[in-house]
């Protein structure tokens, strides 16, 4: 699954890497968890808007009491009645700069972050309802195989335009991992209160293989 992310980049940076023509304020996050507020870039006549959603999908027939859902597996997102509508007509673009994910060991679970080697921010896929969104999961690459067995999709800069436009499902496939990286973070990054540059702080435990 991914249950924690970190948005650390400014709105210039994000209207060049979108094609935005306008973007709302917004101020570097350290550690996005769900429930909370995320930014994502939907389609709407052919231009790229973004938009601030509530992380936990809710479905548009979903009745009082319903639990949102952060995640939605590619394999079966065209199957599964929670996510097979937004699938098809409801996708989003969710920018990041890099993901946590807890990799367990002897002594409990340790946290890791997962980015971008050139430290630029990217785009999971996500998908959306209403003014909910969840982030779509998928196998792991060769970086995240020690770490966890899900990873998010992450959409490649040049498809950006192809997933707005339609339900591509072979877009949500494992990420290069030769252009990618992970290292162990402080354990500061459990809480999700925390939300400063202290969650980046390098942990000393190293990554097994």
């Amino acid at each position: 699954m991914c249950g924690r992310f970190a948005l650390k980049t400014h709105a210039q940076q994000l209207r060049k890497l979108f094609g935005l023509i306008d973007i709302p304020d917004i101020i570097e996050r350290f550690n996005i968890a769900p429930s909370q507020k995320i930014l994502a870039i939907v389609e709407n006549n052919k231009a790229k808007i973004p938009k601030w959603f509530q992380w936990g999908l809710i479905p548009h027939w979903a009745k009082p009491g319903f639990k949102p859902l952060i995640n939605a597996r590619a394999e079966t997102i065209d199957e599964k009645p929670s996510f097979r509508d937004a699938f098809k007509t409801q996708r989003c673009l969710i920018p990041a700069s890099g993901f946590y994910e807890w990799k367990k060991m002897r002594d409990g679970k340790h946290p890791y972050y997962i980015h971008m080697k050139h430290e630029e921010p990217f785009a999971f896929a996500g998908i959306i309802s209403n003014e909910t969104a969840a982030i779509i999961t998928t196998t792991p690459n060769e970086v995240m195989k020690p770490i966890h067995q899900r990873m998010p999709a992450i959409i490649p800069m040049k498809q950006y335009d192809a997933w707005l436009a339609q339900p591509i499902k072979s877009l949500l496939t494992p990420f290069d991992a030769e252009a990618m990286q992970a290292k162990a973070v402080s354990h500061t990054v459990n809480n999700p209160r925390n939300d400063g540059p202290d969650c980046l702080a390098p942990d000393t435990f190293k990554l097994e293989g």
